[in-house]
C-alpha cells in the first residue's frame, strides 16, 4: 500500500486511512499549555469544536464545522479505517468521548517521529512537515485570530478551515515519509498505546481518592504549623536559608551542576538536606519537613486529577508516551505520569477494574540484569539467573562477609513468624527480616553496579535512598562493594570497553555488529528494527596501553550536549534492548487480553474475573519466554491480581 491509494496494511490486514485534525475553542484560562491535561480540556464543559479537517484515504481534504462534524464522522465506516492525527490522542480522546467514534486502528505520526527522529528535535507538526521538506503552519496567524471566541464570524470559519485543512495534508504526507522507518509491530504498539488513551476501561474509587487528597493536604497544613512559617517563606530559597539561619544553622551548600557555582542544597535528593529531617533542633525539623511538603505537591496535584478523571463515573484514560525516552521506552503522559505511581500507596489502589473483571499484574523479574548479563557473556550471573538462585542475598553475602538470606523471616521457637517486636504475626509478609538492610544492598549492587558506577555515586546512591530503603555504608565498604562487583562480573566490565570501541565506530562511521545490534555512523540498530540515535556525535578516540579510550564524546540532544561513554551506552543499549522484549510481550499478551497500561518492566491487563488464573499463568508464560534474538536470555516473571491496581 502507498500514499497514492490511501490504505495501509498492518500485519496482513488492510486499513483505509482517515486523516483528520479537530480545531478546538481555547482561552487564557482554557487551554492546553497551562495546568489542564488532554483530557481534563476535552471533558469541560467549556468545551466546542469550531471544526474538524477530514481527509478519507487519498482524497481531498474537507473542512466541516457545526452539525455537520457528527454526520461526517458517522458517514465513515471505523471498523474499517485507520484514524491517523498528529497528535491522536487529543484528536482521537475527542472522536471517542464527544462523538462515540472508535476506529479499528489508531495511527500517529507525533509517536511515529519521536521514534524515528530521536530526540535531538522537536516533534510538533511544524518542526517535523520542515524536517521533511514540506511547507508547515504556512497559515498560523488565522489560528491566532480565534483565541477566546466560542462563536467565529464565517471569515474566521474559513481562514481556520484552511489551516486545518494544511495541516491534514501534512500529516498525512509526513506519515508515508515515516511509514518505512516504523515496523508494523510498532505501529501495532502505537495503537495499543493510544487504546488506553483513548478507549479506557479503569474506574476511580473516588472516596478513597478524596480521603488520599485530605491526608496529603492535612499533612501540609499539619508541617506549616509546626514549623510556623509560611508557604512563602518556605517556596523561596533565600527566605528559607534565613529561617534556618534564625533557627541556630547554617544552610547547607553544594556546587551546582549547570553552573558550577555553589548554592543551596534544598533539593529533595540532596543528603546535607535530609541530614536537615534528622537534626537534633525540633525546629530545624519542622522547617525541613513543612519545606518538603511544601514543595512536594505530586500527591495532591496527582489525587486532584484522579478525582477530576473519575468523576461522574467517568473512566480513567492513561496516556503513555511512545518512544518517549531516548532508549524508546514509554513516558508518563497527560500531566500525571502513572508510570511512578508507588507500588501499594493508595493512588494505585484506587484504579479499580471494570465491574465482573480483574486486573491482572505480571512484571518482568530483573530484566536488565538479566540482559546486561546476557549481552556480557557473563555466563555464571547467566546461569544463576536460569537456576533461580538469589542473586541479591548471594552478592550480599560476599560484601558484608556473613551469610545472607534477604526472603528468611524471623521466627520464634515454635516457628511462628514474628515482627521486630518478637510479637507473633500471621501472615510472612508483616514479620521482621533480619537481612533485609544486607539483601538490598546486594540488590543495589547487581542493578546498579553493571553500568560503570563508581563508589561515590554508589554511596551516595544507597545513603539518598534513590532505590528505596537509605543506607549508610563507610567509603571502605563502598570502595569494596564496587572492586568486588568489577572482579567478579569481569565480562561486564569487558563489555564496557566494548561499548567504548562501538561509539568509537560511531564516530568514525564503521559499520559493525555486536550481538543483536548493529551499529554505524552516530546510530545503533535495535533488533526490533529502531534505532538508538546519536545525533551530533563528537569526541576523540585513541588507543591508549591496548585500550581503546574515548574522550569526550557528547551528541546533540534537545537540552543542549550530553556525553556519552562506554558505561553509559552500555546502559542505553541493555534498557532498549528489555524495552523491546517487553514490547513484544504486550503484543503477544494483547492477542488475548485487554492490555491497559504498563510501568517500565510491568504489564497490565484486564479480564473477566472467571479468566484471572487462566489470564496470569498466560502472561506469565509469554514474559518467561525469549524473543528469537536473545537465544539463551533466561526470563522470568511474577504476579498477581485484584480488582484494584494493588498489586
Amino acid at each position: 500500500m502507498a500514499l497514492e491509494d490511501g490504505y495501509v496494511e498492518i500485519d496482513g490486514k488492510k486499513y483505509q486511512i482517515v486523516t483528520l485534525d479537530f480545531e478546538t475553542y481555547y482561552d487564557k484560562d482554557y487551554t492546553l499549555s497551562g495546568k489542564m491535561n488532554t483530557s481534563e480540556y476535552i471533558r469541560d464543559d467549556r468545551f466546542h469544536a469550531h471544526g474538524v479537517g477530514i481527509k478519507v484515504g487519498n482524497g481531498k481534504t474537507l473542512w466541516y464545522t457545526g452539525k455537520n462534524i457528527p454526520l461526517a464522522l458517522r458517514e465513515i465506516n471505523w471498523s474499517k479505517c485507520a484514524m491517523l492525527a498528529h497528535n491522536t490522542a487529543f484528536d482521537g480522546f475527542i472522536c471517542s468521548h464527544v462523538y462515540a467514534v472508535k476506529p479499528a486502528f489508531y495511527l500517529d505520526t507525533l509517536s511515529m517521529a519521536r521514534a524515528a527522529h530521536g530526540h535531538h528535535m522537536r516533534h510538533d507538526l511544524d518542526t517535523i512537515a520542515k524536517a521533511h521538506g514540506l511547507a508547515g503552519k504556512v497559515k498560523r496567524d488565522a489560528l491566532a485570530d480565534t483565541k477566546g471566541k466560542q462563536q467565529l464570524t464565517d471569515k474566521e470559519e474559513r481562514a481556520l478551515g484552511a489551516y486545518c485543512v494544511d495541516d491534514v495534508e501534512d500529516t498525512y504526507k509526513i506519515f508515508w515519509k515515516l511509514h518505512d522507518y516504523i515496523p508494523d509491530k510498532e505501529l501495532q504498539l502505537i495503537d495499543l498505546t493510544l487504546r488506553m488513551f483513548c478507549d479506557p476501561v479503569l474506574r476511580i474509587d473516588i472516596p478513597r481518592v478524596q480521603a488520599e487528597l485530605e491526608r496529603e493536604v492535612g499533612g501540609k497544613t499539619a508541617a506549616l504549623l509546626r514549623s510556623g512559617a509560611s508557604v512563602e517563606d518556605l517556596m523561596s530559597n533565600e527566605k528559607f536559608a534565613e529561617l534556618l539561619r534564625r533557627a541556630g544553622i547554617n544552610p547547607p551548600m553544594k556546587i551546582s551542576p549547570s553552573t558550577g557555582k555553589p548554592t543551596y542544597a534544598f533539593a529533595k535528593s540532596d543528603l546535607d538536606f535530609q541530614k536537615l529531617l534528622q537534626h537534633p533542633n525540633e525546629k530545624v525539623r519542622a522547617l525541613a519537613e513543612a519545606r518538603l511538603k511544601v514543595k512536594s505537591t505530586i500527591g495532591e496535584t496527582r489525587a486532584v486529577r484522579f478525582l477530576e478523571a473519575g468523576k461522574n463515573g467517568m473512566k480513567l484514560p492513561i496516556l503513555l508516551n511512545y518512544s518517549g525516552t531516548h532508549t524508546h521506552r514509554w513516558s508518563g503522559g497527560n500531566k500525571m505520569n502513572l508510570q511512578n505511581l508507588k507500588r501499594g500507596g493508595e493512588l494505585r489502589r484506587s484504579i479499580l477494574a471494570p465491574e465482573g473483571h480483574v486486573i491482572v499484574v505480571a512484571d518482568s523479574a530483573q530484566i536488565e540484569a538479566r540482559v546486561l548479563a546476557w549481552l556480557a557473556g557473563q555466563d555464571d550471573v547467566v546461569d544463576a539467573f536460569r537456576n533461580k538462585r538469589d542473586l541479591y542475598s548471594e552478592f550480599a553475602s560476599l560484601v558484608f562477609g556473613y551469610p545472607v538470606d534477604r526472603k528468611k523471616a524471623a521466627t520464634n521457637a515454635a516457628g511462628q513468624y514474628i515482627n521486630k517486636k518478637g510479637q507473633v504475626v500471621a501472615d510472612k509478609k508483616d514479620a521482621y527480616f533480619p537481612h533485609e538492610m544486607e539483601g538490598f544492598v546486594g540488590k543495589v549492587c547487581v542493578l546498579g553496579l553493571g553500568y560503570g558506577m563508581g563508589w561515590q555515586k554508589f554511596q551516595h546512591t544507597l545513603k539518598s535512598g534513590a532505590m528505596g530503603m537509605a543506607v549508610e555504608l563507610t567509603d571502605e565498604q563502598c570502595k569494596a562493594a564496587v572492586n568486588l562487583y568489577r572482579s567478579r562480573n569481569y565480562k561486564i566490565r569487558q563489555l564496557w570497553k566494548i561499548m567504548d570501541g562501538i561509539i568509537a565506530s560511531m564516530l568514525t562511521g564503521t559499520p559493525g555488529e555486536f550481538g543483536p545490534l548493529t551499529y554505524g555512523k552516530g546510530y545503533i540498530q535495535l533488533p526490533n528494527g529502531l534505532f538508538l540515535q546519536y545525533y551530533g556525535l563528537h569526541g576523540e578516540a585513541e588507543v591508549h596501553h591496548d585500550d581503546l579510550v574515548v574522550h569526550e564524546a557528547t551528541y546533540l540532544t534537545r537540552n543542549g550536549r550530553t556525553k556519552i561513554y562506554g558505561g553509559l551506552l552500555t546502559e542505553n543499549v541493555v534498557q532498549a534492548l528489555a524495552r523491546c522484549i517487553i514490547a513484544d510481550q504486550m503484543l503477544e499478551i494483547s492477542k488475548r487480553y485487554r492490555v491497559v497500561t504498563m510501568t517500565h518492566d510491568e504489564i497490565v491487563v484486564v479480564c473477566p474475573k472467571k479468566d484471572a488464573e487462566r489470564c496470569l499463568a498466560d502472561m506469565l508464560q509469554v514474559m518467561s519466554t525469549a524473543p528469537e534474538w536473545a537465544d539463551g536470555l533466561p526470563l522470568a516473571a511474577e504476579g498477581g491480581y485484584d480488582t484494584s491496581y494493588s498489586k
